[in-house]
């Protein structure tokens, strides 16, 4: 396999002419501008669910309108399309700045669920699942992931964004996977790997992502043809490992994309200058030689809790549970018997009702340690 190439352009702010000169340069620098003339485009954003641009959860609509802008120059057709979780779809549209953006700029934008899905032979794993049709149709699938540290997979990017374009029920089979939910994930990528990836990378989140951490500052926009090999350099630049992170790993090892570093050719901006310590998840220690994060790591475990101050008894979270593990009574109540701690109960509460809690399982230590 040759060499893969991922772009990195400086751009601080969100403001429209930053965004969209970061975003003309990094296409300049990748050097196809002419792989883009004629085509027509799926622009797929990370449209997780109804959170403000401010949360840091969803790509940033200025990103998104910065790709519209430099795609709208060379398309037959284009559309902005997505399926966030949770059945929440029209309303993360709303919330998350993606409609306003769409209208703005005069172009579709969709939930693949209104387009609807066509069935096909996913993988062994998943047997015959279903994709949005709007996906495959398109000549060409530009994916906008966000950078985001997540409490399953340990990060998110590229090659996870394709996962919401599947639908709910293809997920929460991969989700009751549990431990194979990062080769389903792969899977998934590999029927139909987007031909651009542009990822959000001026904001990203640290800690209880995807929906619940912390905003946290990079001052970059990432491009590549290869999704894998933008999860590799995404994931080194926040301090992880990339072949720490299973879906690049197991992607690298399929020969589906390129995750070692020492095979990617990095060009625009010194990365090194932009590295951060991005702060994991709950339930995820980095490698780390003490013996305590350690003994931490065996006597404890996360789990979603509800806060029923925040709860309005939607029921989302009792709807997207891949193992059946929640019923109301009057509000959520999880059975962690069943609770495979995948958290996607946590990443569609839209009041943040259920957090990831980490849970010492001898008390004692619970008295000695503050989690």
């Amino acid at each position: 396999m040759s060499r893969a190439t991922v772009v990195a352009v400086s751009c601080e702010t969100y403001e429209q002419n930053e965004v969209e000169t970061a975003v003309n340069r990094g296409i300049e620098l990748l050097g196809i501008a002419e792989k883009l003339k004629g085509r027509t485009f799926l622009v797929k954003p990370n449209c997780l669910s109804p959170k403000s641009p401010s949360s840091c959860v969803t790509t940033h609509p200025e990103i998104v309108r910065a790709v519209v802008r430099v795609l709208k120059n060379a398309h037959r057709h284009l559309m902005i399309g997505d399926q966030p979780g949770g059945g929440h779809g029209e309303r993360a549209i709303e919330v998350s700045g993606m409609r306003r953006v769409a209208e703005e700029e005069g172009v579709t934008i969709t939930t693949f669920e209104r387009e609807g899905y066509k069935r096909v032979k996913l993988s062994s794993l998943l047997r015959d699942g279903y994709f949005a049709k709007t996906y495959l149709s398109a000549d060409m699938v530009v994916s906008l992931p966000k950078l985001k540290t997540h409490s399953q997979t340990m990060f998110t990017g590229a090659v996870k964004n394709v996962f919401g374009a599947v639908p709910l029920k293809t997920r929460r089979l991969a989700h009751s996977l549990a431990q194979l939910l990062p080769r389903a994930i792969v899977d998934i990528y590999a029927f139909r790997p987007p031909d651009l990836n542009i990822m959000d990378a001026v904001w990203g989140m640290e800690g209880d992502g995807p929906s619940q951490g912390t905003p946290r500052h990079l001052g970059l926009i990432l491009l590549s043809e290869d999704a894998v090999a933008l999860d590799a350099v995404a994931s080194h630049l926040i301090g992880i490992d990339p072949m720490d992170v299973q879906t690049t790993r197991i992607a690298h090892e399929r020969g589906i994309g390129i995750g070692d570093l020492g095979e990617i050719d990095v060009v625009g901006e010194e990365i090194e200058s932009y590295r951060r310590k991005f702060r994991p998840p709950k339930n995820f220690f980095m490698k780390n030689p003490k013996v305590f994060s350690w003994l931490l790591y065996s006597l404890s475990s996360v789990r979603p809790r509800l806060d029923k101050r925040n709860c309005h008894r939607c029921e989302d979270c009792v709807h997207i549970c891949s193992m059946d593990a929640i019923t109301m009574n009057p509000y959520p109540v999880i059975d962690y018997r069943k609770c495979i701690e995948c958290f996607s109960c946590s990443e569609v509460c839209e009041r943040d009702a259920i957090k990831p809690k980490r849970v010492l399982h001898i008390p004692i230590l619970s008295k000695l340690v503050r989690v």
